[in-house]
């Protein structure tokens, strides 16, 4: 399982940041964000192994 999260407009880094967290029940292992001048953009990664 994994989660993303976004804004679009300009909103404090912290605040993404924080609504990234809260999705870390989805994936533990890795989390990136993307910021540019509009959009901001946070993931989280559940590693998955076969």
């Amino acid at each position: 399982m994994c989660g993303i999260c976004g804004v679009y407009g300009l909103v404090d880094k912290d605040l993404l940041q924080m609504m990234c967290k809260t999705l870390a029940h989805r994936g533990p292992d890795n989390e990136g964000y993307y910021y540019d001048s509009k959009v901001m953009l946070g993931m989280r990664r559940l590693k998955v192994i076969d």
